[in-house]
């Protein structure tokens, strides 16, 4: 064992790390002072493949204290399981829930329903597919880190069309400017509901409320300082508290929901084809954080705790597909084809 070639490979590579003439490596400095310089940038991808090896071999005690110091400062401010599924849900849950109930007004209530769940299951398969993806690529390229573009871009190199291969350059573009365009959609709805809601409630209480316009750029700024921060660690309190809020706020919506209901033989089990493409689009907007998958799993401590049938994704999705259809679902029974576009706006407004 002492002889094997893949701990020879690693113990050159820490001694690289170490010897190198590039960082200070006196007695009052650090490696964790160090972490940031280009030189250790690979220790993120040393330490998986490195502490694999050091209960094979007593040798590997010598560099045990290094490893354990590098996955310390690596991991100092990953997430925990629970952080992560905030992350998840927050990410998932949104302006679109109050649009659902319009959205089964206008697939009828069985057909909506069924392909509702039918939406969801392949929302899901389809992440744990992009999970695949991106367990096949790091062990292929021994990357621990990559995004969506990355993936494309090394399937179409290693495809066996040579035009693909040629192209493989502006795939990853493709798909980064996809995703671009989909968060862009849907997050600018926000910067109308949002400033709307706001505005809709100062109304009520006060004559003197500003323009819209002025809540519009307060949450500019707002969104610009949050978008900055890009440690999930620092989030996470932050994500906690959205979705406790959003929780309050669907509880005060649906004790008036649940008061009644038209009778379900009122009620359209299948509405018209003219109107499904409006459903289907408020049902993938239910989904829109699936652009997560990804970088969530990537800060977490445990990453294995993301997959399985119990897993953070499966326990996520699980949730955010039981709240949507429970407000869709009960909000449609209650005001059935005069659901609005936001069933907040069905409630009534002498109640303060």
């Amino acid at each position: 064992m002492s002889n094997s070639p893949v701990l020879k490979s690693r113990h050159s590579e820490i001694e690289l790390l170490v010897e190198s003439p590039d960082i200070q490596t006196s007695p009052n400095t650090s490696i964790s002072e160090n972490i940031n310089d280009p030189s250790l940038l690979i220790a993120n991808d040393l330490t998986d493949s490195i502490s694999s090896h050091i209960d094979e071999n007593n040798e590997n005690e010598a560099i045990a204290p290094l490893v354990a110091s590098l996955v310390g400062d690596i991991t100092e401010h990953r997430t925990t399981n629970t952080e992560t599924l905030m992350h998840l849900l927050k990410g998932n849950v949104g302006a679109g829930i109050l649009a659902f109930p319009y959205a089964l007004s206008k697939a009828g209530l069985v057909f909506g329903s069924i392909a509702f769940w039918i939406m969801g299951a392949m929302t899901l398969y389809c992440m744990h597919q992009l999970l695949r993806c991106h367990e096949y690529y790091r062990d292929r390229t021994s990357r621990s880190k990559c995004d969506f573009g990355d993936i494309m871009r090394y399937t179409l190199e290693t495809c066996r069309w040579r035009f693909a291969q040629r192209h493989a350059k502006l795939g990853k573009f493709v798909i980064d400017g996809f995703i671009v365009a989909i968060q862009l959609g849907f997050c600018s709805v926000y910067f109308v509901f949002v400033p709307a809601s706001i505005k809709q409630v100062v109304d009520y209480y006060s004559t003197h409320s500003p323009a819209i316009q002025i809540y519009q750029l307060i949450m500019l700024v707002l969104i610009i300082g949050f978008s900055m921060i890009r440690n999930l660690k620092i989030l996470a309190p932050f994500s906690l508290a959205a979705n406790v809020i959003t929780l309050g706020g669907l509880c005060i919506i649906m004790q008036y929901v649940v008061r009644s209901h038209i009778p379900l033989n009122e009620l359209p089990l299948v509405t018209k084809a003219s109107d499904w493409p409006v459903f289907f689009a408020s049902a993938m907007y239910v989904f829109e954080g699936i652009a997560l998958v990804l970088p969530i799993r990537q800060k977490m401590k445990d990453p294995e705790a993301y997959h399985g049938c119990n897993g953070v994704l499966n326990t996520g999705m699980y949730l955010v597909t039981i709240v949507y259809f429970f407000v869709g679902f009960f909000g449609y029974i209650r005001y059935g084809s005069n659901a609005r576009g936001a069933i907040s706006l069905n409630l009534p407004n002498d109640n303060k």
